[in-house]
Parts: C-alpha cells; sequence; structure tokens
C-alpha cells in the first residue's frame, strides 16, 4: 500500500503501478510466515517450537510465534548455538616472555619476544545442559628471540674465599655476570578438559556457560651463541656516590703494565709475565672477563598443570554470526628442568630443577572471538587471546657434579702439602687437608651445607611467570 502511495496519487499512476504489481501477485506477513515455518523447524531444547505442522493452525497463530522466536529459540539455533558435537581448528601466531628469578643466587633469567606458531583444535559434545569440551595446542617457535642471564641486578650469587695463609679467616664476595643468547627452536604443547553447565545465565542475546575443568601447558627454550662477562665483586673498588669499579688486570709497576700473551694464560686467572717485572712473575685478571659461548648453553622445559574454573560468553549478532569470549583462572603447580651444558660443576642432562605444587600458582586466560558461519555447519572465526601464569617461592634444586669437586679434591690430596704432586710431603691426615687447603675447605662447605650431599635444595627461592598475547583464524563446525 505505501509504495503504490509513492507512485502518486492521480488514478492514472495507481492503475500503472497496479498493471506492474498485480495484487494478485501480492502476500501478507501472515503467509509468509506459513511459507518460512513450511520449511524450517526451530528448537527450543527438545521442544518443537516452529515446524511444518504449524502451518494448519491459521495466520496469528503461524505468525506470532514465528516473530516470538527471534529472540529465543532462534538463538538456540544460530551461530553460536552448540548442539551435538563441534569442533573448530585455527592457527594462531602469539608472543610470549618467560622470566624467573632466584631470590638467595641473586639472578634474573628472561626470555623475551618469544614469537610461536601455533596450531589450536578444540571440540566437545553438548547434551542436555552439559556440555563436554576439549583442546589441543602445539607450536613451534619462529625466528631467533633473546635470552638474557642477569646476575647483576640482584646482587649475584654470594661465594665464600678463604684465606690462603688462614682457611679459617673465610669472607664473602658475590660473582656477579651478564649475558644475552640467540634463542631458537624451542616448542610447546598443552590440552585440556572441562565440563560445563550450558546457558546457565544470560542476559539480553548474551548466555554464559559456566565450566571446570584440567589444563597442562608445557614449553621448552633452548639458547646458543651467548655472549657475556663476568666479575667478581672481591676486585672491586668503590667510587662512592654509588659507584664502582672492577679492573680487569690488576696494576703493578707505577701504573704501568706489561700484556700477557693469550698463549700464556693457565685457564683459570693468571697470565704469565714475559720476563717478570720488579720480581713479579704473574698478573692477575681480577676474576673479570668476557666470555663468549657457542652451542646449546641454556635448555629449559617447563610445565604448568592444574584446575581451573571458566564462564564461556555467546552473543548473536543475527542468525549467521556471532561474538563469544572466555574469562579462565586456573590454580597450576609449576615445574621446570634445566641444563647448562657448560658448566663443568653441575651435572647433566638436569642442571636445576623448579617445582610448585598445584594450587601454588595462578593462570589468567582470556580470549575474544568473532564467527561467521556460512552454512548451517560450517564458518570461520577469528580472535585474539592473552595467557599470565605466575607463581612465586617455588622450591630450587641444583645438582652438583659429584665427579668435578671429588676430583678436585683428588687433585689436591696427590699434591700434598707443598702443593707438588712430584714430591713426598703427603697430608698428614684428611682434616688436616681440608683445615689447611682453602679450596678443599670451600668445597667441603658446599657439600655439608647442601645436607652432606652433592644436591643442593633451596625452599622458597623462585619467582616465575609466563604471558603471551595473540590472534588467531580458523574454521568451526557443527554436527
Amino acid at each position: 500500500k505505501n509504495a503504490r502511495l509513492k507512485e502518486g496519487f492521480t488514478k492514472a499512476k495507481q492503475r500503472a503501478f497496479d498493471l506492474r504489481y498485480p495484487k494478485s501477485q501480492m502476500f501478507t506477513k501472515e503467509e509468509l510466515a506459513k511459507y518460512e515455518n513450511s520449511y524450517q523447524e526451530i528448537l527450543d531444547g527438545r521442544k518443537v517450537v516452529i515446524g511444518p505442522h504449524f502451518v494448519v493452525r491459521g495466520n496469528q497463530k503461524n505468525y506470532v510465534p514465528q516473530q516470538s522466536t527471534t529472540t529465543t529459540a532462534r538463538q538456540a539455533s544460530s551461530a553460536s548455538a552448540l548442539k551435538g558435537f563441534y569442533f573448530s581448528a585455527d592457527i594462531s601466531r602469539q608472543y610470549a616472555q618467560w622470566n624467573f628469578e632466584m631470590k638467595n643466587a641473586g639472578s634474573i633469567l628472561d626470555y623475551s619476544d618469544v614469537a610461536w606458531n601455533v596450531l589450536d583444535l578444540a571440540g566437545g559434545y553438548k547434551f542436555g545442559k552439559f556440555v563436554l569440551d576439549a583442546g589441543m595446542s602445539y607450536g613451534m617457535q619462529s625466528g631467533t628471540s633473546k635470552m638474557t642471564d642477569d646476575d647483576i641486578t640482584n646482587g649475584g650469587l654470594e661465594t665464600i674465599y678463604y684465606d690462603d695463609e688462614d682457611p679459617s679467616n673465610e669472607y664473602p664476595t658475590y660473582n656477579t655476570a651478564l649475558s644475552i643468547g640467540d634463542t631458537k627452536g624451542g616448542s610447546l604443547f598443552g590440552f585440556n578438559i572441562g565440563i560445563g553447565l550450558a546457558d546457565t545465565f544470560g542476559f539480553g542475546k548474551t548466555r554464559i556457560t559456566p565450566s571446570v575443568g584440567y589444563r597442562q601447558f608445557s614449553y621448552k627454550l633452548s639458547t646458543d651463541k651467548n655472549y657475556g662477562m663476568s666479575v667478581a665483586s672481591n676486585w672491586c673498588h668503590d667510587l662512592g656516590g654509588g659507584q664502582f669499579i672492577c679492573p680487569s688486570f690488576m696494576l703493578f709497576d707505577d701504573n704501568s703494565m706489561t700484556w700477557a700473551n693469550p698463549d700464556d694464560y693457565d685457564g683459570y686467572y693468571w697470565w704469565e709475565i714475559p720476563g717478570g717485572v720488579d720480581g713479579a712473575t704473574m698478573v692477575s685478571n681480577g676474576d673479570t672477563y668476557s666470555f663468549s659461548q657457542s652451542g646449546d648453553t641454556h635448555i629449559y622445559d617447563v610445565l604448568w598443570a592444574g584446575p581451573y574454573l571458566a564462564l564461556d560468553f555467546q552473543s548473536d549478532i543475527n542468525e549467521n554470526n556471532n561474538v563469544s569470549g572466555r574469562i579462565e583462572l586456573g590454580f597450576p603447580g609449576y615445574a621446570t628442568k634445566g641444563d647448562q651444558p657448560y658448566r663443568i660443576d653441575w651435572d647433566h642432562p638436569v642442571s636445576v630443577e623448579d617445582n610448585a605444587s598445584m594450587f601454588s600458582g595462578t593462570h589468567l586466560g582470556l580470549t575474544a572471538n568473532w564467527t561467521s558461519m556460512f552454512s548451517k555447519n560450517w564458518g570461520l572465526t577469528f580472535g585474539v587471546m592473552y595467557d599470565y601464569y605466575s607463581v612465586s617461592g617455588a622450591d630450587a634444586t641444583t645438582h652438583n657434579s659429584s665427579d668435578f669437586y671429588e676430583g678436585i679434591l683428588e687433585i689436591i690430596r696427590a699434591a700434598g702439602q707443598d702443593g707438588d704432586p712430584n714430591t713426598t710431603d703427603p697430608w698428614d691426615s684428611e682434616d688436616q687437608m681440608y683445615a689447611t687447603n682453602p679450596t678443599a675447605a670451600a668445597i667441603a662447605e658446599l657439600y655439608e651445607s647442601c645436607g652432606n650431599s652433592w644436591t643442593c635444595k633451596s625452599s622458597n627461592e623462585v619467582d616465575s611467570f609466563y604471558r603471551s598475547i595473540g590472534v588467531r583464524v580458523g574454521v568451526v563446525a557443527k554436527f
């Protein structure tokens, strides 16, 4: 009627409109509702609220229920609804950081800008008011990121030194170092399984499903081409105002120095001075040196695992598009196994371990997705995600190498009191060796501090976090 009036008010124009659009071809909204209902079936749970059998009930009984289902039963059959089995597969690009600090050791290890390419698979089944869901992720590191091993910011590791003249006289020093290495070839794996109450809460077009479950997330990072510098604080000088200087070589002969040939380096602290200077024959590097390491220098396997609580949100835009999201709060445990192959004083392949029991850590997971269905069963999904894992006060374990330390003790025993294995001046007793040789005394104290073991344990030692942010694109299917 409105279209006819728009053509004009004269009878000629109205006749022209009637010829172009005959009244015999016109249909009403009630007739349209009958037509739609004869080809569709809409369910609310197991109840059929719209179907072909409605057509025989007359105009109003077809039109009114058909309109009322727009915000109720239509939502149940829309793009976001889960009916029977559902499945999704997507690829994501994630950027992550892993960091841990050791309190007593004064060390910080940080892996920044780790890029992951991840395949995510998820699926589930809805029955009645319950939803079972499960997921799996597998990722490979993309490109190269940087690892920083920082033993300076938090003070470094305290080491006890002994007076060569009187080993009973001990004094502390701090071994500080900073190195940066390349990290590549890492991998990650994760899975989760949960159960929820479908559409338990809601407001407007949004439905909320609470769930509980278990999630496990692990990753492996490996570093090579490590470059750095090490400084021992007992050689440093306080300049005042919070400034320190730590020389690479100690000065002698009126502040002049003869540089030694690197071939004369004995592998530890001293270089031979060719010809000697004022009676001196050796010069100390002050326990300060730069270094470069090829091959794997830091290898860590990390695991977060524990239960979670989650809320899933689903909201329809129309019959083909919806937005969804998830808020997840987890309570994982934490475990790492690390290997630093260049450390000859540690065991391999497991040099260090950190552990915290389930419920010691926390995990916050956030996701948001847009889904567009191209048919009843298939669609595309786009989304973003954020994860943050953290733990405070994990226990640390260091596996010292018994072969290394006992080998040093064997050399000291063989060298005897005068330090020369070619002479016959043996130790009177083991007690005498430990009492008079500072190196033997330091090794004995290490062994005793670890509970008469080469494996040292420290409680409440490690704070760690892992965080990542990413984008994803994938397909979704419903059956």
